[in-house]
């Protein structure tokens, strides 16, 4: 009989139903040679865990969310032959094929089968799984897994990530919407280099010196615009500060969250409340380096009315990024001819289209460093049963990240 683990997990069994702490039974005879079974010590909370909830189909119910687990490897497939071994700390994000022409081009966030994979519990083979659990009133049941690749809404669970060697109610804040908005500033901040005409002159197309220019656009004198402070609008400020914008301008309703966000790096904060759109566009050209605008705008609140916003706030030729996940029917009331005689892009972006491998031992370092220290301001601990407490602090605004203690 193959070994068995025992193990605790939040499973929901109805859209917008509470989570329930259930027991499970880990059967290490079904490991895949890629697979790895880790302790999660903490879960960070986020708004994919919540939102999946709220729109799951009864196909993919009940299950077992999470994504942003943080632990030590507790057992490995007697086929791996990856880097990790028992006893490492890793730290878990989102998952990808590997084999598509997005993965294989590093934009694992670029993934064909991205949304099946983590938000619906299938594999690369497009295999579901789920494990037995039961409950505390002794039901018992099958649960999907691997939401992400993994679930980490569980004491134990299967994953396969990076490692890492800092606290675990800090590091896991770190997994998904903190390295989103990160990322995002990393990849779509406007040039500082003169205009490179590099795909002309590899066809052949000639190029007069009279057109090129060596002037640079200075980092120092772009604008970062960021609407929501949440946990991907502050990890947007803190890539911001690290690339050196001239001004990093942070927009919320909360005045306490700015005010986390200047300690950051903002250098300007618009408490947004009353400001309709013109009133607000006209704040941010105020605000920023030039005079111009915002050059980039990253929209993680999920708000359509501050998409609208920030993108009437652009700069001529400024660029727009939907990180914020709005309501799945939400328009965007945005006059076309404005887009095109600003030559404004409006574009969205998964998970900043990161390399985790790449970004998540950066601010790994950086929190070691204590660059981070701000983290222990957004997040706050809570026990597995007290899992809808979490959620609800998360929604009403009164805490940024919640964490779940396994251990």
């Amino acid at each position: 009989m193959a070994q068995q683990l025992d193990a605790k997990a939040l499973i929901v069994d109805e859209a917008c139903g509470p989570f329930k702490l259930v027991d499970l039974k880990l059967d290490l005879g079904n490991l895949k040679p890629d697979e790895v079974i880790v302790r999660y010590h903490h879960t960070g909370v986020c708004h994919t865990d919540i939102h999946s909830r709220s729109h799951a189909t009864p196909q993919l119910l009940p299950a077992i969310y999470g994504h942003e687990g943080a632990g030590v490897v507790e057992h490995l497939s007697p086929s791996y032959s990856g880097a990790l071994k028992v006893g490492d700390s890793v730290l878990a994000s989102f998952c990808s094929c590997g084999g598509c022409n997005n993965c294989q081009s590093s934009r694992p966030a670029y993934c064909d089968i991205f949304v099946p994979m983590n938000l619906a519990g299938f594999t690369k083979d497009m295999q579901q799984a789920r494990v037995a659990y039961t409950a505390q009133d002794g039901s018992k049941g099958e649960a999907l897994i691997k939401y992400f690749g993994q679930s980490s809404f569980s004491s134990r669970m299967i994953l396969t990530k990076v490692s890492s060697n800092v606290p675990t109610k800090l590091v896991c804040a770190l997994a998904c919407g903190f390295q989103t908005g990160f990322a995002t500033v990393f990849e779509k901040a406007p040039s500082d280099q003169p205009r490179s005409f590099e795909l002309f002159e590899s066809v052949g197309v000639p190029v007069p010196a009279s057109a090129r220019s060596s002037s640079r656009y200075e980092r120092s004198k772009q604008t970062l615009l960021v609407t929501g402070m949440g946990g991907v609008g502050l990890g947007a400020i803190f890539g911001g500060k690290t690339l050196g914008f001239g001004s990093i301008i942070a927009c919320d309703l909360n005045d306490s969250r700015l005010e986390l966000a200047k300690e950051i790096g903002a250098t300007h904060a618009i408490n947004v409340k009353g400001l309709d759109t013109a009133a607000f566009a006209a704040k941010v050209k105020e605000c920023s380096a030039d005079s111009r605008g915002a050059s980039l705008a990253i929209e993680a609140s999920g708000s359509p009315i501050a998409m609208r916003n920030v993108i009437m706030a652009l700069a001529v030729g400024g660029r727009s990024v939907v990180v914020g996940a709005p309501p799945p029917e939400a328009p965007l009331p945005v006059p076309h001819a404005h887009i095109l005689a600003q030559a404004s892009s409006v574009e969205g972006l998964l998970m900043g289209n990161s390399m985790p491998q790449v970004t998540l031992p950066f601010l790994v370092s950086k929190l070691e460093a204590g660059e981070l220290a701000f983290l222990q301001k957004m997040v706050a601990v809570y026990k597995p049963d007290e899992m809808n407490q979490a959620v609800a602090d998360q929604e009403s605004g009164k805490v940024i990240k919640p964490v779940i203690e396994w251990i």
